[in-house]
């Protein structure tokens, strides 16, 4: 599946969703039975403490900040909008779509920052 197949996924989302988070993991690391190569020391921690499967993606701002760009994390902000919902901007891009929740407006800008990443 191709990133803007997923971001326009997580944009339709309205709420956490384990076959989505799959397909991400799946596309993001290649895998979703074993942990991602080059793990970092927050991936190492939750794979001993036993937290098997893909990552959650959807379901919280931590589990987003894993579709992130790296090594190094660009600055995202979230803003949340009475009309329109969520909104998160990452790096210097546009701060998005609205959102249900700020795990998928962040969610769906980490994706986009993949994508345009050089």
């Amino acid at each position: 599946m191709e990133l803007d197949d997923l971001i326009s996924r997580v944009e339709a989302a309205t709420g956490p969703d384990r076959e989505l988070d799959a397909a991400i993991h799946a596309e993001l690391f290649g895998t979703v039975d074993a942990a991602p190569v080059g793990l970092t020391y927050r991936d190492a921690f939750h794979r001993t403490r036993g937290w098997p499967g893909p990552y959650h993606f959807t379901g919280s701002v931590e589990g987003a900040e894993y579709a992130l760009p790296g090594p190094e994390w660009p600055e995202w902000q979230i803003t949340r909008r009475f009309c329109t919902g969520y909104h998160a901007n990452v790096g210097l891009g546009d701060d998005g779509r609205g959102c249900e929740t700020a795990a998928l407006a962040l969610l769906s800008q980490a994706l986009r920052a993949r994508r345009d990443a050089p």
